[in-house]
């Protein structure tokens, strides 16, 4: 689209996670790049560490019909009062399933995931997302500890324990999201758990209406993509164009629909860009369009960068080691 209206083109690097893009601008990549697409708080981590150039509201006026969770300021791509990113899609991590298996009801919490489910029938039909620190979160919301707080060794030990359970009763761990669908197509496993719209909403694209999203009572984790200036831009009112191109409504469309991964659209004045079976499918939450975006987000926790991330890995691999899987 910009390339299209200007001389411009853009050129991309894919980044295999956002710690790969953090490393990328620490060894000098701030005057190789114009623009920076990351998650979450890594957003206002790369801010602190001077890879980023704050932004204005003013450069961008469609902020007026973002989702309301959205609006200026957004306090994760905050740092010391000044807003370092604008989001360009988001999404929820939490509990896939195929309906035609697996009752909804039985899903109104996570303890599936460590008991089978009632008289141990989802035993061996669950597939764990391989990240902890998108699963433990889940893990520790259920049995009341605060998700994104440095944890005490007794609040590790009892989630290491649902870990071990877990694990015993998977069908398999996966990191990605390809061979999960692959499983849930072939039916070896019936529930996933740790993957929401990102990973499984291409199952409904793709016509298969059996696969759906659900969100226990206790909560899930909603995703944000946001887009940064990076701190020596070659060209920076060209890289803001760029930005504003992404927000506006043929933009959204393009980015939340065009590619196999799916995304929910920040301006809601880019809904009417898709169908009706397109915002279901990219919502992947119980057969809903987008209007259900605040339903959503107020059942959910923004993810962020855990203060025990190296304990979590420690007992994630200490479960695994100790489980069947």
């Amino acid at each position: 689209m910009l390339e299209s209206n200007s001389s411009a083109k853009t050129n991309i690097k894919l980044i295999s996670s956002d710690q790969k893009g953090f490393q990328l601008l620490s060894s000098g990549g701030t005057s190789d790049y114009d623009v920076l697409i990351s998650d979450n708080s890594w957003v206002a981590k790369n801010a602190q560490a001077g890879h980023l150039l704050p932004l204005k509201k003013s450069d961008f006026p469609s902020q007026e019909n973002w989702v309301e969770q959205y609006k200026w300021p957004f306090n994760p791509f905050v740092s010391e009062d000044k807003q370092y990113g604008v989001p360009s899609r988001w999404g929820w991590d939490s509990i896939g399933y195929n309906s035609e298996k697996v009752d909804s009801t039985d899903l109104d919490s996570y303890e599936f995931a460590w008991t089978g489910g009632p008289n141990g029938k989802y035993e061996g039909k669950i597939i764990v997302g391989g990240d902890p620190t998108w699963y433990i979160p889940m893990v520790a919301m259920e049995l009341g500890i605060k998700p994104y707080k440095k944890m005490s060794q007794d609040e590790l030990d009892q989630i290491k324990d649902k870990l071990i359970k877990t694990f015993n009763n998977a069908y398999s761990i996966h990191t990605s999201s390809a061979p999960v669908r692959k499983e849930l197509l072939s039916g070896d496993a019936w529930i996933q758990v740790g993957l929401g719209n990102f990973g499984l909403s291409q199952l409904a694209a793709q016509g298969h209406e059996k696969f759906k999203g659900a969100i226990p009572k206790t909560g899930g984790i909603y995703w944000t993509e946001g887009m940064s200036l990076v701190k020596d831009p070659h060209n920076a009112n060209l890289a803001k164009q760029y930005m504003q191109t992404v927000l506006s409504p043929e933009g959204q469309y393009k980015v939340c629909y065009g590619g196999a991964t799916k995304g929910i659209p920040v301006n809601k004045n880019a809904w009417s860009k898709f169908s009706a079976e397109e915002q279901k499918a990219a919502m992947f939450y119980q057969g809903k369009d987008f209007s259900a975006s605040q339903e959503v987000l107020d059942k959910c926790v923004q993810y962020e960068i855990p203060p025990s991330y190296q304990e979590w890995n420690k007992i994630w691999e200490e479960a695994k080691a100790r489980a069947s899987v």
